[in-house]
């Protein structure tokens, strides 16, 4: 398994995992952004309220 970094404060959701492992230049850019730019992603993502449009957002 793929080891993805956590934000600063927050873990990343299960989907959100599964959403950047399945593409090496998504991991790249993900492991290339600072903790607090990762937890702030992370955060933009929780915040979606349906789910229809989470799974929109990884596309």
């Amino acid at each position: 398994m793929i080891r993805i970094s956590d934000g600063l404060v927050h873990n990343l959701p299960i989907d959100l995992v599964d959403a950047i492992s399945q593409n090496t230049e998504a991991i790249a850019l993900w492991e290339g952004l600072t903790p607090i730019g990762r937890n702030e992603f992370i955060c933009w993502i929780e915040d979606v309220k349906q789910e229809k449009t989470r799974k929109k957002t990884y596309r």
